[in-house]
């Protein structure tokens, strides 16, 4: 079997990509071969894409929100539950299986984490990111869709989803059991999808924190649930404290996730929680500037912030799960997708993505 696959080679900061096409032959054992339906642009992309994120080899394929459909397994992979024509969620992060981590549950924080699209492109079996309308994937590194969910619906949040459900499982606030208030600062996918799965956990109050200059972000969080708003161009930090404090009746946010990558925002989401509160700050590749802290207010108020980086198979399955069972949501989820663009309009998507102007951007076939 050979396919010739087309995929946007990355070849260095401030170059525009190349479109490039490879001859795929059939996949090796332990592999797949996947066909792209829709592939979402991370702001983890973007970052790489300006070097603020450094990459040990290029030029590279990169991506990691594939959805796509099999094509076909080794046939000594007959046993292992997939075969063409199944749907699946694809992720670029292998884990060993092996490790401390992986043997406790923490296999998101696998001591021997590897990348599979760490591939040189020019050499076979060439393609394993998400920017090319064919990848291959190593069998351990997918999870099936069913059929009744749309291909584009579980691409939007393909990142943004498992990333939330493994933050909220690292800080013990599954469910958003107990969380009343929550604030969620920066309404990219991450803060996004967080008032989403707040609104569906029936959170009192979502309050939204961005800088307010982008309406269609706001329009956004609020057909996903938020309740109240609160803009950084217009109002200080200070006020900000006071305002989520009076929502949530005097004491502060039970939760907040940092989802805007802005180092000012840290402490602000510190002072905004009550007495054992969470901080979640999940995602966050780039270094974007240190801060000063007060560490006597972690002590004081007996603060619980956690991080958290990737996601594991289970944060995928969660993240299939939810769609599944929130029907009602797919409009909403849709709405977010902004712009659609084949492979061969790399370099006009990146471009729109790095103005601005693309909430959520998705390759489609």
């Amino acid at each position: 079997m050979a396919i010739v696959a087309k995929a946007a080679v990355f070849v260095n900061v401030g170059q525009p990509f190349e479109v490039k096409e490879f001859s795929l032959a059939g996949p090796e054992k332990g592999l797949a071969l996947v066909r792209m339906l829709a592939s979402g642009i991370c702001g983890t992309d973007i970052h790489i894409i300006e070097g603020k994120i450094g990459l040990p080899m290029l030029p590279m394929v990169i991506g990691h929100e594939f959805i796509g459909e099999i094509v076909a397994v080794n046939a000594q992979d007959s046993a292992s539950g997939f075969r063409a024509g199944d749907r699946v969620i694809v992720t670029v992060a292998k884990t060993c299986h092996e490790c401390s981590m992986c043997n406790t549950g923490e296999s998101a924080t696998c001591h021997n984490l590897s990348v599979t699209y760490f591939h040189a492109p020019d050499k076979p079996p060439h393609l394993f990111g998400g920017y090319a309308d064919h990848t291959y994937a190593p069998l351990g590194c997918m999870t099936k869709i069913p059929a009744e969910i749309p291909s584009k619906t579980a691409a939007i949040f393909a990142c943004a989803g498992p990333t939330v459900f493994n933050a909220v499982r690292c800080g013990g606030v599954e469910g958003f059991k107990n969380v009343h208030t929550l604030v969620v600062q920066g309404l990219g996918p991450v803060g996004l999808f967080s008032v989403l799965y707040a609104k569906a956990c029936g959170v009192k109050n979502i309050v939204a924190v961005s800088t307010g200059r982008n309406p269609k972000r706001q329009d956004l969080a609020r057909t996903l649930g938020a309740t109240h708003f609160l803009s950084t161009a217009d109002s200080s930090c200070e006020d900000r404290v006071k305002q989520v404090t009076a929502i949530s009746g005097g004491f502060g946010a039970d939760c907040v996730i940092e989802a805007s990558g802005n180092p000012d925002a840290f402490n602000e989401g510190m002072d905004m929680l009550r007495s054992r509160g969470v901080y979640l700050v999940p995602g966050l590749y780039s270094n974007r500037g240190d801060i000063r802290i007060k560490p006597q207010l972690i002590t004081f108020k007996a603060l619980q912030i956690f991080g958290s980086a990737q996601y594991s198979s289970d944060d995928q399955a969660k993240y299939i799960d939810f769609l599944r069972a929130h029907r009602d949501c797919w409009a909403a989820i849709d709405s977010v997708c902004t712009h659609e663009w084949k492979i061969a309009d790399i370099n006009k998507a990146i471009d729109a993505c790095m103005k601005g102007e693309s909430v959520k951007a998705i390759f489609v076939s």
